[in-house]
């Protein structure tokens, strides 16, 4: 379950964090996704910047990257870093290349794509998911497309989105049921979809059939779920009797 997920439009500088995209989009030594303080400290984290300094600015964090084009989880390591004098912060460390046997997965990205960003982690942030959408990807299209008006104009490059905003994407029209972005949903949504259809619930069924939770229902799952609604339906009982006999007894013989 994510603590924050933010959208973030991507810029040239940002590009210039993927290594096969860095010559043609980076003109400075800066690299790695600017992340906006507007949004990450003043609404994520806001004692990021105090923790932050016994470290020099540099908050190693575990980032596992999905997309463009529906691409697999890519774990790694990098960092959140703030330069002396700078307002924002970037997720960087060190370029990105492009995973064994997958050469060129990252050329597709340009200027005004979009990575959904959800931090994991509280006072710091400790994991990040990145989820890159390329409009010109035909698998991204719809959720760029359902994404893009909620940065609310131009000039905006970061905001932050709620669990619902990123369920209405998900419902878009053209968005595939095993998209990527589906691993940033809440889990929730899996266990009450789980507790609806083990008691028959067409709602709780259809959720689990369209599989967009964070991961998939397994039999484990479902064997759970079964456990604690009998628990649920044994302790119901239990009160109902209570309560059936107090009344009894308040009538009197």
């Amino acid at each position: 379950m994510s603590d924050f997920v933010a959208i973030k439009k991507l810029g040239r500088t940002d590009l210039g964090w993927f290594k096969s995209l860095y010559h043609h989009y980076s003109n400075s030594n800066l690299k790695g996704i600017n992340l906006n303080a507007d949004v990450l400290i003043d609404e994520f984290y806001r004692d990021l910047a105090v923790i932050a300094r016994a470290t020099g600015n540099r908050v190693p964090v575990s980032v596992t990257i999905f997309g463009p084009a529906g691409a697999p989880a890519y774990p790694g390591t990098y960092k959140l870093v703030k330069s002396p004098g700078s307002k924002n912060w970037r997720l960087n460390g060190t370029l990105v290349s492009d995973p064994i046997n997958e050469d060129h997965r990252f050329d597709i990205l340009a200027p005004n794509d979009i990575a959904v960003i959800a931090f994991v982690g509280r006072p710091t942030p400790t994991s990040i998911t990145l989820v890159l959408l390329a409009a010109a990807h035909s698998g991204d299209a719809p959720l760029h497309a359902a994404l893009s008006p909620m940065f609310g104009g131009e000039r905006r490059t970061m905001v932050s989105l709620d669990i619902d905003a990123l369920r209405a994407a998900m419902g878009a029209p053209g968005v595939a049921d095993n998209h990527p972005l589906g691993h940033l949903l809440d889990d929730s949504d899996m266990e009450a979809a789980l507790e609806d259809a083990v008691q028959g619930g067409l709602r709780g069924i259809r959720r689990l059939q369209r599989g967009r939770s964070a991961r998939r229902a397994t039999p484990e799952d479902v064997e759970r779920a079964s456990r604690e609604m009998a628990r649920i339906g044994a302790e119901g009982e239990a009160l109902v009797d209570t309560y059936l006999a107090a009344q009894h007894d308040a009538a009197g013989p």
